[in-house]
């Protein structure tokens, strides 16, 4: 069963010059911390990218980008994040706020809250809370039943309601949130697939930037990818493929057993698909790279080729031979220390704050780790403080004596490793590539023989 967030919000808008959305909001107690205005480049791989970026002075800010249609967007503080719609052209007038108690027990993802100054009730945003509200209700009324496979009738009587509610109807985005939330009702009730496929699918729209869209592709073709190729087709598909380098051949074998007629789509459950069977060993890594890298240049959509370029940027980063993105950074000393200075060592490489306990705690160990191994592997730890002097402070208070660094406000430092929660650890061996992305952590009790077994 997929995972509905719930995000209680309302929202103020008119339109400005151009297509300039601008959020212009006040938060107490973050002065001089870095606000970040992200979204998610394509819910396939989930890439995120960000929009903008500004420091919060006198409890206030001020963010604008410029986009297409409707994203859901993020505003980031250090680890705390709220999620927000908006509308190309609008101006959002809101309040965040942080409640420390109602955080207390998550290491990650902590939530900041937000509200809205003038809020109305045809926005976006208090649409999907409507909406969400309904379903949440819905659901917790009947769980049993659609966990025996005995709500079917229910189903049926909560899409119709929805549905025909006009006030759904207001904003195309929602319209397609909502109409897809119950496909995937649909779906997890057991309703026929061709009917699905006919009413979902089947010369739709590929609703891209749609994440409830993207849920129900991704729900009802769960492993379809991975049957299809080890089925009676797979030898023909795989053929064209692997050896004759016929993309588009594939493509017209996967339109006909998706009974969809859509050349653009069959392409979409292609890339998606190799996405999902890369690691499992059913399809040649080599060409699944070769034809994503194809996609990314010809693919028949922008948001294909976008999708395609996104995921070999994902698997690059888990293969064998990649190159460890190389940086230059201040230490605590304001010396500038780049990555290629420790060519021919192995380097046991971490990301944390002074605001994480967490990381903190395991930084440490790193400190006895260092000492017992420091002088054949190098420990290099980059601090993801906004503020140089907390890093500074926080170096100094705990005795940090290794190679400590600060990433300098540089967002791409975080992104070229992939760094989505703190603390992160990476190994990178002598050559200069990537050993581990999801390296053994301090606290583990493996690390210890695993560093002393890389320099034997």
């Amino acid at each position: 069963m997929r995972y509905l967030i719930i995000v209680f919000l309302s929202l103020i808008g008119y339109n400005t010059s151009a297509s300039e959305s601008v959020i212009k909001g006040t938060i107490q107690d973050f002065d001089n911390k870095t606000i970040r205005l992200t979204a998610i480049s394509d819910y396939f791989t989930n890439t995120e990218v960000i929009l903008s970026k500004t420091t919060i002075k006198d409890g206030k800010f001020q963010l604008s980008t410029t986009i297409d249609g409707v994203n859901q967007v993020r505003l980031t503080i250090e680890d705390k994040s709220a999620f927000l719609y908006i509308e190309e052209g609008k101006v959002y007038n809101i309040v965040l706020s942080y409640d420390e108690e109602w955080n207390r027990s998550k290491i990650y993802d902590k939530e900041l809250s937000i509200s809205f100054s003038y809020p109305q009730t045809d926005g976006i945003n208090q649409l999907i809370k409507k909406f969400n509200n309904e379903y949440s209700t819905f659901f917790e009324r009947n769980a049993v039943l659609l966990a025996n496979k005995q709500g079917e009738k229910a189903v049926e009587a909560f899409v119709k309601k929805v549905t025909l509610n006009e006030v759904y109807s207001t904003n195309a985005y929602v319209k397609t949130y909502v109409a897809y939330t119950c496909a995937s009702l649909k779906d997890a009730a057991y309703y026929s697939k061709k009917e699905l496929n006919n009413l979902y699918l089947n010369n739709r729209a590929i609703a891209y930037n749609n994440r409830e869209y993207v849920y129900f592709f991704n729900q009802f073709y769960d492993n379809m990818f991975k049957r299809l190729i080890i089925g009676n087709k797979g030898s023909e598909i795989l053929k064209l493929l692997t050896l004759e380098n016929n993309t588009r051949g594939a493509i017209e074998i996967i339109k006909s057993e998706l009974k969809n007629e859509s050349e653009t789509f069959a392409e979409l459950f292609l890339i998606n698909g190799l996405y999902q069977v890369y690691f499992d060993g059913v399809f040649n890594q080599k060409s699944a790279l070769k034809i994503l890298n194809e996609v990314s240049l010809k693919g028949k959509s922008s948001e294909n080729k976008n999708i395609a370029t996104n995921i070999l940027t994902k698997l690059s980063f888990y293969g064998k031979d990649v190159q460890a993105p190389n940086f230059s950074l201040y230490n605590q000393n304001k010396n500038l220390v780049e990555l290629s200075d420790y060519k021919g060592k192995y380097i046991y490489l971490n990301f944390w704050a002074s605001w994480n306990i967490t990381s903190v705690k395991q930084m440490q160990i790193i400190r006895v780790l260092e000492e017992r191994h420091g002088d054949k592997i190098a420990f290099i730890s980059i601090n993801l403080d906004d503020n140089f002097e907390d890093y500074k402070a926080a170096v100094n208070r705990f005795k940090f004596n290794w190679t400590t660094l600060h990433y300098g406000n540089d967002f791409s430092v975080k992104e070229n490793y992939q760094v989505k929660t703190i603390p992160s650890y990476i190994v990178i061996n002598p050559t200069g590539f990537i050993e581990s992305n999801q390296a053994i952590q301090p606290d583990d009790s493996g690390l210890e023989m695993y560093l002393h077994n890389l320099t034997k």
